[in-house]
């Protein structure tokens, strides 16, 4: 809005909550996402679904509506694994089995079009030493158990 400059106005809320739990030599963790805007707001400023960072085993952005969604739920529990009795914060090979379920939509949106999508998975991390963590994700879009995808990505999805 014009107090900070800019010309535009809309309203937008986001709640990302993340939790993690040592379980065993691993971690689980667990992150819960839902997120609602304006229809005024830019098209930049929505949301979208799929790819390495939100719904693995869908291709970046390949679920969201048209112009962009209004509406976001995003869902994921990973339990992280060091091999070779190694430590989670030191340089190495962590394994990962994850589970994502998601929805997007628009007012617009059918409500058979916003439908419910999940994924499941496993990975590997490489924590390399100046780079940083180096992800290997496989998953599986249950809705299209055939079409696995692969996802190479920085960092921890959460």
């Amino acid at each position: 809005n014009e107090t900070f400059g800019g010309d535009l106005q809309f309203t937008r809320a986001i709640f990302d909550g993340r939790w993690y739990q040592n379980l065993g030599a691993g971690v689980l963790a667990l992150r819960l996402k839902m997120a609602a805007t304006s229809q005024t707001t830019p098209f930049y400023e929505r949301f979208y679904l799929g790819g390495a960072y939100s719904l693995r085993g869908y291709a970046e952005r390949s679920l969201t509506p048209v112009g962009y969604g209004t509406r976001l739920f995003l869902g994921s529990v990973e339990w992280r694994i060091p091999f070779a009795g190694g430590d989670p914060q030191k340089p190495g090979l962590i394994g990962a089995v994850f589970f994502d379920a998601g929805s997007i939509g628009t007012p617009a949106t059918k409500r058979r079009d916003d439908e419910t999508f999940t994924t499941f998975g496993f990975g590997f991390r490489w924590k390399v030493p100046v780079v940083g963590l180096l992800r290997f994700d496989f998953a599986y879009p249950t809705q299209r158990p055939d079409d696995f995808r692969f996802h190479l990505a920085i960092g921890h999805p959460f």
